[in-house]
């Protein structure tokens, strides 16, 4: 599922650098694939409840981001897609799957969003000075913290 994962927040990626946009349709889409690459592996069912607990520990988080404005809406959608498609740490299995889905998913929200205000301090841009017709593109980082993450399960 890693894979997967890696190709649908590439390709998210892309968007966000590009157009500053990433649309429904397009996540829609990555959700969809990916599912159902996670179904066809065995994985969803090998995990299922790690699959189950993810989107109840991330989308209030998300939700809660989106609504005091630190994250876009498809910042919010990308992290759960990612909490449904990979939840927890692939490289390392943990006897209780709330403390490995919230270390796994909550360690990727804190580095995205703590990558993004290195790079808005990095820009020297005051956060009033943000335009919102170019928003900080967070889904980039988000792939940095999953990868970050994913690797951390290794030592």
């Amino acid at each position: 599922m890693m894979v997967t994962t890696l190709i649908l927040l590439s390709v998210f990626s892309y968007l966000d650098l590009r157009y500053r946009r990433v649309s429904n349709r397009v996540i829609l889409a990555g959700a969809l694939i990916g599912s159902a690459v996670a179904v066809l592996s065995g994985h969803m069912l090998l995990y299922a409840r790690l699959h189950l607990l993810a989107p109840f520990m991330v989308v209030p988080i998300a939700y809660a981001l989106w609504r005091a404005g630190s994250l876009g809406g498809a910042d919010a959608k990308s992290l759960i897609v990612v909490a449904l498609l990979s939840p927890g740490l692939e490289f390392a299995q943990w006897d209780i799957p709330f403390i490995e889905v919230t270390l796994g998913d909550w360690l990727r929200i804190l580095l995205m969003l703590l990558f993004g205000l290195l790079y808005q301090r990095a820009n020297a841009q005051p956060q009033s000075a943000v335009n919102p017709e170019k928003p900080i593109p967070l889904i980039p980082f988000l792939l940095l913290s999953y990868l970050l993450s994913q690797l951390l399960a290794l030592l």
